[in-house]
């Protein structure tokens, strides 16, 4: 066992970034020579072997290293500031709802173990304003209340059983979040998990996102074959949003871009009923996973014969769009309505209500990436002025400009119009992470979500521009990292990664507005 540390973790993903960029290059390059040399794109039995080892070689190699090479980071480490809120807040929702974790969890503390006993301030997630412990604890006997005594009990073992794993800085400064914020749909599935279980199993409840993950690159090789599966994993495991938390570290958390990459899939093999439910139940759990849904729904309008329907409105049923509805309604119907009946339906505007105050711009922190984080980076690099003033400013211009962001999510849809016919409805899938960016600021974590853009130029690599947007893409990675080790101020990395995504969708959308892809991916679908 290696005792890595997360400095050389990152700098070696630098070096498998650049080869696993090195072996696209050399197998675009050996198959160019090959056909001009003698007409035939077959490669030979030699080429293939050793290209194989290399690849399996690097990916192996590359989730070794995702897990420091140890085998206690792979399954036993935790990701404690993420399970304190979706453990904890999930398993006794119906006693915290969205508002009353840190307080009760506080209260909870005083009356165990005083863990968080140096813990002076914490959020009230009413009103989002700063609450003193004394306040805290004066309205202590109000928590008690929700609870039975096994309750009660239980909870105290729960927060401190999580809450151990905290540094000391860590929990004082996870007492002054935003708190949880999972959807009614997320919340229903965790619950699923952690009503029943207890926080002693928690290492053996996050081993389910690996799983989950494995299940998406399986497939991936299903639907694009084992290189863009291999290649994949290699672009997982050393992209900067797949740092935090690790894969099987907390619970649920890559649920959603496994559910969204095995749509993908599902639909890329022509069964479209399972691919809509699955990116469904990605949605439901994150919501932004329904943008992926647009470039589809923009295909299908350009493949409506409208003039036809006016008179015959069987017109306006094209086969297998509709059964990717039957089956992304399915998913939404079902765990929707599960979901109601474990909680009353005000949760709903309760998740609404919060989710609205997470994405304020005065609640936007060095955490998010996105086109509006891009358009408004000045290239800042001084730490302590963006903690003030600097950051004040930032706000306040992402506030007064926002509707032109949504402008241009808008133009971008628009500017689709042009080519989605021509490509493949995986692809129209694929694409859907451009009118994320443009649309949302998630936090740097939720951009796994390029997984799907890294599939989209995979499948294609064929070409020499998807194998330039492959290369931003990594450079993406590359970029993160070295600037986290050279500067350490988070902005510079996610606001200076958004400029580089920016550059990479407005490449894409050119030379796709150009009818630059192959001709194999210009195929029209069949019903």
């Amino acid at each position: 066992m290696l005792n890595l540390s997360k400095a050389d973790v990152e700098g070696i993903k630098i070096i498998i970034a650049l080869l696993g960029m090195a072996l696209l290059l050399g197998e675009y390059l050996y198959y160019r020579r090959r056909i001009k040399a003698s007409g035939n794109s077959e490669p030979g039995k030699t080429y293939q072997s050793v290209f194989a080892i290399l690849l399996i070689s690097l990916a192996v190699f590359s989730v070794g290293n995702y897990y420091s090479f140890s085998w206690r980071v792979a399954s036993h480490n935790i990701e404690a500031y993420d399970l304190f809120h979706y453990y904890i807040n999930s398993k006794y929702f119906d006693k915290l709802s969205y508002d009353r974790l840190y307080e009760c969890a506080l209260v909870a503390d005083e009356r165990h173990k005083k863990k968080f006993k140096h813990i002076g301030m914490v959020r009230n997630l009413k009103t989002y304003d700063m609450k003193s412990r004394k306040s805290v604890m004066d309205d202590a006997d109000k928590c008690r209340k929700l609870f039975s005594k096994s309750e009660w009990r239980e909870f105290k073992r729960d927060v401190y059983n999580i809450g151990v794993h905290l540094r000391r800085n860590e929990a004082a400064t996870m007492f002054t979040d935003r708190g949880y914020n999972a959807t009614p749909a997320g919340n229903f599935m965790l619950s699923l998990l952690t009503r029943w279980s207890s926080s002693t199993d928690i290492q053996l409840l996050n081993k389910i996102d690996m799983l989950l993950v494995a299940c998406a690159f399986l497939a991936i090789g299903w639907a694009f074959g084992w290189k863009v599966s291999l290649f994949s994993i290699i672009a997982f495991t050393t992209m900067w949003p797949s740092r935090w938390p690790l894969v099987g570290h907390a619970l649920l958390r890559y649920d959603w871009s496994s559910a969204l990459v095995i749509g993908i899939c599902m639909t890329a093999k022509k069964r479209h009923m399972a691919g809509g439910a699955f990116i469904a139940y990605a949605a439901l759990v994150r919501i932004f996973p329904l943008m992926f849904v647009a470039g589809l729904g923009l295909k299908y309008l350009t493949e409506v014969k409208w003039k036809n329907a006016r008179s015959n409105l069987r017109e306006l049923f094209i086969p297998r769009y509709m059964r990717f509805a039957a089956g992304f309604a399915a998913c939404v119907l079902l765990i929707t309505g599960a979901s109601m009946l474990m909680y009353p339906p005000e949760h709903y505007v309760d998740s609404a209500m919060n989710m609205k105050e997470h994405i304020k711009a005065e609640n936007l922190s060095f955490q998010r990436m996105g086109f509006e984080i891009a358009t408004h980076y000045k290239f800042e690099t001084d730490k302590k002025d963006m903690r003030g003033h600097g950051n004040t400013a930032r706000k306040e211009r992402i506030d007064r400009h926002r509707k032109f962001n949504y402008i241009a999510g808008f133009c971008i849809m628009l500017a689709m119009l042009f080519f989605v016919r021509k490509l493949s409805d995986e692809e129209t899938l694929m694409l859907g992470f451009i009118i994320f960016f443009f649309l949302t600021s998630a936090s740097y974590y939720y951009y796994v979500a390029m997984l799907p853009a890294f599939l989209l130029h995979l499948k294609n690599r064929s070409n020499p521009l998807h194998l330039a947007a492959l290369g931003i893409l990594f450079g993406v990675g590359i970029f993160s990292y070295l600037t986290h080790h050279l500067n350490g101020f988070r902005y510079v990395v996610t606001a200076g990664s958004s400029v580089i995504l920016l550059l990479y969708c407005l490449f894409v959308m050119t030379f796709l507005l150009h009818g630059s892809l192959s001709g194999r991916n210009t195929k029209r679908e069949s019903a």
